[in-house]
């Protein structure tokens, strides 16, 4: 059964499919990349600061960057969106 997007929106539940997310709560040092920017896999996005060490965030694909979700400067919790990928679908 598949959930209806108005519950998904009410929930807070995202679509994280293209998604970089935060894999603690951190504070954003550094965005590397732009909107519309291509990036190869590895490459580094974004570089966070948490509990006093630095940590690079890396794309884990190819593909173009949609939406920059935080700035440097902005504080994250775990698991949020950090960046986000255009669809591979919508390219083609």
């Amino acid at each position: 059964m598949v959930t209806p997007r108005w519950i998904e929106k009410a929930l807070g539940i995202k679509d994280t499919a293209h998604s970089v997310l935060a894999p603690m709560p951190c504070k954003i040092l550094r965005v590397e990349v732009e909107e519309g920017q291509q990036v190869k896999k590895e490459q580094v996005l974004v570089v966070i600061e948490s509990m006093k060490m630095e940590t690079s965030i890396r794309s884990p694909q190819d593909g173009v960057v949609s939406k920059i979700v935080h700035q440097q400067g902005e504080l994250c919790k775990a698991g949020t969106a950090l960046v986000e990928f255009e669809d591979p679908a919508s390219i083609a």
